[in-house]
């Protein structure tokens, strides 16, 4: 337990690791400089500490679902909640958005809410009305600040070993986590009615006619990668999302020797090596034309109401088999070139959507949580050694897992979140450091499972 005069505290709830961990991290190394400490790490670990822990202030991953409850346990201390809605970029339209990723009774809770870009703002400021809608601030979110000098120190290690293995290749991010998933859609839809408060019918309805074109959508795909793949000349990787089955693409391409199928790393430094990135509806295909990318969006069918059209608009739109060979022939051999003009109207799409501007998204967001005060305290955190001690039964399941397919009733235990320990938090820490230079000399304290405490250590 650590036991010295801390003056302002900060917890970073982290639900799924690839998508969010090291972009809070990042903000958590930027907060020490203002003299935080940062918990950061699995959201139910986080949570639990935060629980018993000491006041400060309380970064939500989102704010759907009946969180009130604890909510209302955090409140009834000094503890400041704020939100940003990690999967809040990418959506149908603004009605599903709000149906499917905004609960008021949790954004009553908040003190600030952080949106992505202009677009989100409004949505959350029509959602919230005049009386709150001041809680809703342009902020954009540290995954974006990650796509840039910062992702390439950050993530040295990741893109020196991916392209030495695999030199020049395609990567496609698959986005399959309803026709492919962990889960059965049938799970899948009782959890979504577990989560969001008063849900509805119409809704439901929605969702399970979204798989049912993900289903055609999948079949497409695959037939069109394996088309792709009959040229031995490249290298295809193909990256399921968190939430998808692994065992399915790696039957498809069984015998192919120049396509993997890999979970592994963050999408950061495989999108940062690859030479051409292929998606359908992805945010993936919006990061990769942040990082300046060829970018496909493969759409072999189409669909008003189900495709996702800000990844697909900032992309080479292919709608058949022929053309996309066409295409990615052209950009192998860099002989693609854009219109002007289309050029122009992604910059207009992308300035809509996500903040870019002089300052960090993390410094933005930093700048509201100083606003704060908070007294000198002495806080006491309690280790969880039960959590510790399950963390060893998750570590060796996942360690299993890399060799035999577990049969497991709930594989988003450890696909989630993998096990992490001190010694990876402080590699990218001191990777951060070697971009921003702050040369902080830090402590971290294991507290629970996959959960850290990250504080400074003065020189006096």
């Amino acid at each position: 337990m650590a036991t010295d005069k801390i003056f302002k505290i900060l917890y970073l709830p982290v639900q799924i690791k690839k998508r969010a961990f090291i972009s809070k991290l990042l903000l958590g190394y930027l907060s020490l400089q203002y003299g935080y400490s940062f918990v950061i790490g699995k959201r139910t670990s986080v949570k639990k500490i935060a629980l018993d822990g000491p006041d400060g202030i309380y970064l939500e991953k989102d704010f759907f679902g009946k969180k009130s409850e604890y909510f209302q346990k955090f409140h009834d201390r000094n503890i400041k909640f704020y939100a940003l809605d990690d999967e809040g970029l990418v959506f149908h339209d603004d009605n599903e958005y709000i149906n499917r990723r905004v609960d008021y009774e949790s954004l009553k809770y908040m003190n600030k809410i952080f949106a992505w870009g202009q677009r989100h703002v409004k949505i959350l400021k029509d959602f919230l009305g005049p009386k709150d809608e001041e809680k809703v601030i342009l902020a954009g979110n540290p995954r974006i600040d990650l796509l840039s000098r910062i992702g390439e120190y950050t993530y040295t290690k990741e893109i020196e070993l991916i392209k030495r293995k695999y030199n020049k290749f395609i990567l496609f991010n698959s986005f399959f986590a309803l026709a492919n998933g962990i889960r059965p859609i049938e799970s899948q839809i009782k959890r979504l009615k577990k989560m969001k408060t008063n849900i509805s019918e119409e809704m439901l309805q929605y969702w399970f006619n979204f798989y049912l074109y993900q289903k055609k959508l999948y079949d497409l795909i695959k037939e069109a990668l394996l088309t792709v793949a009959e040229d031995h000349s490249l290298n295809l990787v193909i990256r399921p999302h968190p939430n998808e089955r692994v065992s399915t693409w790696k039957k498809t391409f069984k015998n192919f020797q120049n396509v993997k199928i890999t979970k592994e790393y963050d999408v950061f430094p495989w999108i940062y090596c690859a030479d051409i990135v292929i998606h359908n509806s992805s945010t993936t295909g919006l990061e990769a034309y942040l990082l300046d990318k060829n970018v496909i969006a493969y759409k072999p069918v189409s669909s008003d109401e189900f495709d996702l059209e800000l990844p697909n608009s900032v992309s080479v739109v292919v709608n058949n088999v022929n053309t996309l060979k066409e295409t990615i022939d052209k950009m192998r051999s860099n002989t693609y070139h854009e219109d002007i003009k289309d050029i122009e109207i992604k910059k207009q799409i992308i300035n809509y959507h996500v903040y870019r501007g002089k300052k960090l998204s993390s410094e933005i967001i930093l700048d509201e949580f100083n606003k704060n005060f908070f007294y000198e305290q002495t806080p006491i955190f309690k280790k969880s050694y039960f959590d510790l001690t399950i963390n060893i039964f998750f570590k060796f399941l996942y360690f299993i897992n890399k060799f035999v397919t577990l049969n497991l009733k709930n594989p988003r235990l450890i696909d989630e979140f993998p096990p992490t320990n001190k010694r990876e938090v402080k590699h990218y820490l001191n990777c951060i450091d070697q971009y921003f230079g702050f040369k902080f000399k830090i402590k971290i304290i294991q507290l629970a499972s996959s959960c850290f405490l990250v504080k400074k250590i003065d020189n006096t």
